[in-house]
């Protein structure tokens, strides 16, 4: 694996250069070389450290950019989360499965709520229904529960901060892209990534 000094990234030697930062100064990994693992808001970057501690493998957490925070000294919303390169393949795997974990946790939920799924408004449903090119006989709230149904991977992408709460939920269906709030089961928007 290359190592990349600019941003401590591993990645497959057959890149020319490192995928996060596109940095062409890299070297080969070696075992203690600390690399980053992924970034998170701050208690998720908490559970995952005491859960590498309690697992033997040694973790660094790094404050990072977020705007005008530390300008009037807030504290840090997210954290980038580095493990020695020996550890790296182990760590990913918690990862994977944690990640696998919520993910059928959310499928849980929005299955159980699947009939209350709806769009806020008819011009909302009409700008998805235009943009992801979805006939008026497709039942917009039945299509996009059945795209949660059948993701590979939903994520809870944090508080929405409007007064109804809740949280963001993304789900990943093939080529869909559907945000769903945790509460109010509203569709936030529906996308289709382009086939390449």
């Amino acid at each position: 694996m290359r190592y990349c000094k600019n941003c401590y990234f591993a990645f497959d030697p057959a890149s020319e250069r490192c995928p996060v930062c596109g940095s062409k100064d890299f070297r080969e990994a070696e075992a203690d070389d600390f690399c980053l693992l992924r970034e998170a808001r701050q208690a998720e970057a908490d559970v995952l450290a005491d859960t590498f501690e309690r697992m033997g493998i040694a973790c660094t957490l790094m404050p990072y950019g977020n705007g005008l925070r530390p300008y009037f000294a807030l504290p840090s919303e997210y954290f980038r989360i580095y493990v020695p390169f020996a550890f790296l393949e182990e760590a990913k795997k918690v990862l994977r499965d944690r990640e696998n974990a919520e993910t059928e946790s959310l499928r849980s939920v929005l299955s159980e709520n699947a009939g209350k799924f709806h769009v806020g408004t008819p011009k909302a449903e009409k700008k998805i229904r235009k943009k992801c090119r979805l006939p008026k006989e497709i039942d917009l709230a039945a299509f996009c529960a059945q795209i949660a149904e059948n993701s590979e991977k939903i994520i809870d992408g944090g508080p929405i901060t409007t007064w109804e709460g809740g949280k963001y939920l993304f789900c990943f269906s093939g080529e869909w892209r559907l945000a769903v709030n945790s509460v109010t089961f509203e569709i936030l928007s529906l996308t289709r990534e382009k086939q390449k």
